[in-house]
């Protein structure tokens, strides 16, 4: 998480504030190492965090760079970019808590078709065994329908016999051996 176990992070202010507006020097910036020495090296010296909240809970944060400390937004009298900006980050906190509720929706209904699949394969399953005349046939397609439905190269049915031992029924993909 953000820093929410260390109370001297930088981003500990946006626990207690989503909205909260941060602007600090790009050697105080809570990034990982690599992040910072490529921050420093494209010039960047002052940094702007904004909290992104949604429905009035933390939902990320909006980073934004500057190598002009003098050009970041509100330095100069003029708060109105101040605002823009807070407007801005609730805005994008809506998207992308949006695309989030879309990506998990999508991986829903992903496994809701997979269920369905799934199920379609046991009922033709059920059906093969009222229409099949004989066992070896039965055991044939049903069991060629299990392999290509779960996608195995090979399969083969053994029932257990009177005597405890394993009975070859069918197979696919594989010798009698």
């Amino acid at each position: 998480r953000l820093g929410r176990a260390n109370s001297n992070c930088p981003l500990e202010v946006f626990w207690r504030a989503p909205l909260a507006v941060l602007v600090i020097d790009v050697d105080h910036a809570p990034f990982r190492p690599d992040i910072l020495a490529e921050t420093r090296a494209e010039g960047v010296t002052s940094i702007l965090l904004i909290g992104l909240p949604a429905a009035g809970e933390l939902a990320g944060i909006l980073g934004l760079g500057w190598r002009d400390p003098n050009r970041l937004p509100g330095a100069a009298p003029d708060r109105g970019s101040a605002t823009i900006l807070l407007q801005a980050a609730a805005l994008i906190a809506v998207n992308l808590q949006n695309a989030l509720l879309v990506e998990r929706l999508e991986a829903a209904l992903a496994a809701e078709r997979r269920i369905t699949g799934e199920h379609a394969a046991l009922a033709s399953l059920t059906l093969v065994a009222d229409m099949s005349a004989s066992l070896p046939a039965l055991a044939d397609t049903t069991l060629s329908q299990v392999v290509a439905f779960l996608g195995a190269a090979a399969g083969a049915y053994a029932l257990l016999g009177p005597d405890d031992r394993l009975i070859h029924v069918a197979h696919v993909g594989v010798g009698d051996d």
